[in-house]
């Protein structure tokens, strides 16, 4: 394939997506993230296809072995950054406020919030670990700030059921 041609890439990414998708999918669990994730495999899949070589395998074999390592890369990033979670008092926080530092994983609250429906782990991951404000959720989920908030204020009342539950 040349590898200059929007026609080429386009040909490649109509042929394999779908199934890409899947692979991706089946690892992550979460249709948003692995739409993201197969993105990024296309992306990398493009920068490295001078890399391809026929003679080790088909092509597919190839694209198939990146879009896996992507998704797991995911994980393991994703459990890494769960696994050192500390919550601060912040005041503009919400409902997570506390006057000491407390190690998230000791009240099992990184497990519990892993385990959330994928849309409303996303925002407790945006605002509570990432930081990012409502608004800035909202563009960058392409969402109405109204959705971002009703997701977060339904997220912290599922974990709170789940804690609740847990102990």
């Amino acid at each position: 394939m040349q590898q200059n041609s929007p026609y080429a890439f386009e040909h490649l990414y109509d042929s394999y997506a779908a199934t890409l998708y899947g692979v991706i999918v089946k690892i992550v669990s979460c249709p948003v993230i692995a739409s993201d994730l197969l993105q990024e495999t296309f992306v990398k899949i493009w920068r490295r296809l001078d890399s391809y070589d026929a003679g080790k395998g088909a092509l597919y074999t190839w694209m198939h072995a990146i879009a896996r390592n992507i998704a797991i890369d995911h994980i393991r990033s994703k459990e890494n950054r769960t696994a050192g979670l500390t919550v601060h008092n912040h005041t503009q926080r919400g409902e997570l406020k506390t006057g000491h530092e407390l190690n998230v994983n000791k009240i099992g609250l990184a497990n519990l919030v892993n385990k959330l429906p994928c849309k409303y782990e996303q925002v407790i991951q945006l605002f509570y670990y990432n930081g990012f404000t409502i608004n800035e959720a909202s563009r960058l989920l392409a969402l109405p700030t109204g959705t971002i908030k009703t997701r977060l204020r339904k997220a912290i009342l599922m974990l709170r059921a789940s804690f609740e539950f847990a102990n």
